[in-house]
């Protein structure tokens, strides 16, 4: 709710559409990846382990291998992009629009990828981003809350 509120100081477009992403992002509860996953993640870290030992700790193949296994410990929870759209299919089950919103949330969570990792998005992609992430997330604090919010439409669907 705070993150949405600080939505509305933002002065620009792309903040106030980050803002929204971040907060669906915060409502997004982390997940172990499936077994299989984890299973092989353990195989590989204990490869990773055992390559350590056998290095110089002062070492850049140390220091790329300590890194790796952080990395390796961070891919065991399932990806935001995914927490996303489970969020959405979670909160929003008794809805049969669900999977369109969900599938709706994680194109505009992709666009946020692009817009933070090659720093621009054109300004129609944004704005339909925004307009997308602005209603998923009024529609999930609605759902969680309880609050009906009249005049709701998802006019930025693709």
């Amino acid at each position: 709710m705070q993150l949405f509120s600080d939505s509305h100081r933002e002065v620009s477009g792309r903040s106030r559409f980050l803002t929204y992403v971040i907060a669906l992002e915060v409502l997004s509860e982390p997940k172990q990846k499936h077994a299989i996953a984890q299973k092989l993640i353990d195989e590989f870290d204990a490869r990773v382990a055992a390559l350590l030992i056998s290095s110089d700790a002062e070492s850049d193949e140390h220091h790329a291998l300590e890194s790796l296994r952080k990395e390796l410990s961070f891919r065991r929870e399932t990806s935001l992009r995914s927490r996303i759209r489970q969020l959405v299919l979670d909160t929003l089950s008794a809805r049969e629009d669900r999977s369109r919103i969900a599938s709706d949330a994680v194109w505009a969570y992709d666009q946020r990828s692009a817009l933070v990792h090659d720093g621009r998005l054109p300004s129609e992609m944004l704005g339909k981003a925004a307009e997308i992430a602005r209603f998923t997330l009024l529609t999930l604090l609605r759902e969680k809350v309880g609050l009906p919010l009249l005049g709701l439409s998802n006019r930025g669907h693709r």
